[in-house]
Order: structure tokens, then sequence, then C-alpha cells
């Protein structure tokens, strides 16, 4: 349990709207740091939690001599919120050349942190890594790939860790060529950063007709890779109708690549959404999204396949068509005219049920360009980022639906990337809690009438949604935005094991940044 220190803001929170079930069980608590000036803070984002405080990082502006840049690294305590210690990492370089921080994971209380740079003169793109410890230790730089590539911004890499944390899987995504087979590379890694094997993976698929939507590594260091192919001369996702989707599981033979292709069985239905997670149940891989029969613009149903990984076969299979009355909650003209669900809705993740079945999570999510021209020529471009509604399925342990639940949210902003837009997701023993930011008059309109947007989350609420496990739903406010105008930013904050034990929260106001401890006490 979480103390209470001095000069820490704590707020308890009360049940602001109620429906389907009596709150009872763990209520949430939040706790708020210092406020801090965002130009002296030796912070400006959030790295991951561990089990007794959390990661900071900030890179400073760059040197008037040279592109390198400091950066500072800070360990903040779980409980009171202070800083353990603060370290600077003066200018350091790559064989004489810029590295960009690109991401991090943490294992244990370990920060892996991994970083890329780029050399012109060999064209050639360098993927990095090095440790950080709870003890301000700091590891000598590793090279975990190296990519020939002409331009900084050609090709990739992706990282991806193992359900356990036992593995690291690093995909790299060569340069995209016209005419050239498809090719990626593997590259799988201990928590010690010792290669366990390595596969250079070329299909007969041509580049421009093979797409890959999603890659995971499962415990074992199986890697699965999730992907679509169209042989038709002019390829498009708008009709997909005869795209093929595919399973690939790559593994590791004495020293000798395995690839092993599985076919889905999704030809006869448009796929608008996928995704993939190993290891979700029992040694079994889930695989979820979103269908449409009707148009490609309807979504009509939602799909769910169990693959089992070591045998290699899909155990079970389901398309569950939407209830009228279920799109009716969405739009109710487009279900008395025998349509579905727009087909904006996105997936975003899988979480496991305690009795062995599955929840998938997916939000409704769009960008919207539109450029106008003044009266002298000039053309202007504003980006419209949509934030919207939230659909859970709960799929029980034999692959079948139980219940669907929708979850309204309105949240749309322009030209700062949907940055306080979105949601993120903890979880307990009481069910799925959603975190966002929502529109302060909704807190006595929802569950009743239609939603007010939010454009402006410095007026809004931050609010919680909790999803149990037999579907009944309650909506929470925990802060008040009226006179700190702080602006929550759930994308960019971060979840403690896997959002099991709570989350650190990321908020901004004007100059002003601080940080939230969110967690749940009986």
């Amino acid at each position: 349990m979480l103390r209470l220190k001095k000069g820490v803001f704590t707020l308890f929170l009360s049940i602001v709207l109620l429906t389907g079930a009596r709150a009872q069980g763990s209520f949430p608590i939040l706790e708020w740091s210092p406020e801090y000036s965002a130009r002296s803070a030796k912070f400006d984002r959030l790295l991951q939690v561990g089990d007794k405080g959390f990661y900071t990082y900030k890179t400073a502006n760059a040197s008037l001599l040279g592109a390198s840049r400091d950066e500072y690294f800070a360990y903040y305590d779980r409980y009171d919120l202070g800083e353990n210690w603060l370290i600077k990492n003066a200018r350091w370089e790559w064989k004489g050349r810029r590295v960009d921080f690109k991401t991090s994971i943490i294992i244990g209380e370990t920060q892996y942190l991994f970083y890329e740079s780029y050399d012109r003169q060999a064209d050639q793109r360098y993927l990095l890594c090095r440790t950080l410890d709870s003890n301000a230790t700091l590891s000598d730089v590793k090279v975990m790939e190296v990519l020939d590539s002409r331009r900084r911004a050609r090709g990739d890499f992706d990282i991806q860790l193992s359900k356990d944390r036992s593995k690291i899987a690093i995909f790299t995504n060569p340069p995209y060529e016209r005419n050239s087979t498809e090719n990626f590379y593997i590259r799988i890694f201990d928590t010690a950063l010792e290669e366990l094997w390595n596969a250079d993976v070329e299909l007969s698929y041509r580049d421009r007709n093979f797409g890959i939507m999603d890659f995971e590594v499962s415990n074992a260091g199986e890697v699965f890779i999730l992907s679509y192919y169209d042989n038709s001369p002019n390829v498009t996702m708008l009709n997909n109708r005869d795209l093929d989707y595919k399973l690939m599981k790559i593994t590791d033979r004495s020293g000798a690549t395995d690839v092993v292709e599985f076919d889905l069985g999704l030809q006869e239905v448009s796929v608008q959404s996928l995704g993939i997670e190993c290891d979700l149940v029992d040694g079994q891989m889930a695989i979820s999204g979103f269908y449409g029969k009707r148009n490609v613009w309807d979504m009509d149903g939602a799909l769910y396949l169990a693959f089992d990984q070591s045998k290699g076969e899909v155990v079970s299979s389901n398309l569950n068509q939407f209830a009228p009355d279920f799109v009716a909650q969405f739009n109710k003209y487009r279900a008395k005219r025998g349509k579905g669900i727009r087909r904006n809705f996105v997936f975003r993740q899988f979480e496991a049920r305690p009795d062995g079945g599955a929840y998938v999570v997916a939000e409704d999510y769009e960008v919207v360009v539109r450029t106008t021209q003044g009266p002298r020529g000039q053309t202007t471009t504003n980006y419209y980022y949509y934030y919207n509604d939230i659909i859970v399925l709960s799929i029980n342990k034999s692959g079948n639906v139980d219940w669907y639940a929708h979850l309204p949210k309105k949240q749309t902003s322009m030209n700062d990337g949907g940055y306080f837009l979105g949601y993120t997701m903890l979880l307990n023993e009481e069910g799925l809690h959603f975190l966002y930011n929502d529109h302060r008059k909704n807190a006595k309109r929802w569950g009743k009438k239609n939603l007010k947007r939010i454009t402006n989350a410095k007026a809004g609420n931050l609010v919680m949604v909790t999803l149990g496990h037999d579907a009944s739903m309650r909506y929470n406010v925990l802060n008040r935005n009226k006179r700190q105008k702080f602006r929550v930013a759930p994308r960019q904050s971060r979840l403690a094991n896997d959002g099991y034990d709570g989350a650190i929260l990321l908020s901004l106001r004007g100059s002003k940044i601080r940080f939230g401890n969110l967690y749940f006490e009986d």
C-alpha cells in the first residue's frame, strides 16, 4: 500500500455517475507532485515505471558548435514523488555522429535505452542500446543492428519485448524497393543483450504487394508476423476483399531459419483492422480485429482467432456480427437502414481475462487534413485529430464473444498531434479502467444524453470510466480543471506493471510541468 507523504497533493476521488453497478471494492487515489518550470526542469517526458520508482528523460537544446546535445536522466520515488538522483550524459556521439533517442523498455528496475545514429559517408543507420539501472549506472554502448540506407529516414527499426520480459526482438525493415522482393531482418536478444539468434528473411512476394501489419516475439523466442499480400497490379487498402492475410512463424533450427506461413482464412470478408499478441493465455496467440461485408465503409462485426503457438494451428475462429441495437448506440439512423458502424475504429490492445478469456480494445481514431486557399493564392493546411468512442470485446476461453461494450467519448484537437487526446488503460480485480480528458459537462450527461465534444483539455476534466468484468460501467471524475488548468497527456503517461499497479501521469500547464501517481486502495 502506498503511504501519503508530506508535500504531495492528494485527491480522494468520488463517483460522479454510476451506471449498471454499485460502487464497491477499491477506489482510485491520485497524488500530484509539485509544479516544475518546463524550462528549468530536467525532464519533459516519462520513460518507464518500475516497482519502486520511475525514470524521466530530457534532451537539451543543440549546441551552437555541433549537433550533439546533452541529455538528462532522473529517477523518482514512486511513493513520495521525490527525486532520488539526476545524471547528465554530456554530448555523446557514435563514431563522431549525432545520436537520437528512439525509445525505451524496462525489465525489472533496469531501463533499456535505444538510440539511432546515421553515417552519411557509409550510408548506414545504427541502432544502439544502453542500460540504466535504479542506482544511476549507465552502461557502455552496444550496437544492436546496422542497416544500409542512403538516407536517414529510409528503413526502420522496431523493438518488441516478450510477455514475460525475457526476450528482446529487433525487427529491421530495409528501405522500400518497388521491384524487389520482400526482405527483413530479425535479431533476438536475452536480457543481458546477448544475441540468441538472427535471421535474414527474403520472401518470394514483391515488396510493393506485401505489407507487415504487426509482429510479436513469444516467451520461447519465436517471432510471429501478421501480414497481408495482394497480387493485383494496383494495391489499395480501401477495397481489401482480395487481400490475403497471413501469419508467419519464424524460428531458429540449429542455426537455420525456419519460416512457416499460415492462412487465416479471411478471404471472404473486408478486414479493416487486425492485431496480434503472443502468450496471451496458455501458450495461445490472440488475433482479433473488425470486418465488413456490405461495403468497405461499414464495420459489421468483430473477428477473433485463437492460435496455438507450439502446434501451429488455429484453435478457434469466430466472426461475430454486431447486433442492430449495438450499432444504434453509435448511430441509430445507420442501424435503421441496416448499416454497420463506420470503419474508423483501430485495434489498440489485448488484455487477458481472469477466467482465461481475453479483452479486445479498439478506438475510433481519424486524422483529417484540410487545405484552404486564401484570396491571394496562399494556402493553409490544418490537421484535425479525432479520438472518439471505445469498443471492448469480452471473449470467453472458447473464443466466443460474451458481450460488447461501448464507451462513448468525443475528443478533437487541431495541429498538435492529438497530444492530450486518447486514453490510457489500467487494470485490477474490478475490471478495466479507461483514463482520458473529457468535457466538464459530460459528468452529468454521460450515459444519459449525447456527449459534448472536448476541444481544449485544460478546460475539461480528467475522468476514469471503469468497465467491470460483468460489463457494468461507472464514470468517475478524477481531476477538475477549473483553476489549475493542467492538462494530462494520457498517451504520454506510463503504466506500472502493465497497468496492474496504477500509472504515472504527465501533466502540463503553460510553462509548468508535473506528474501524478495514480493507484488503487481498498
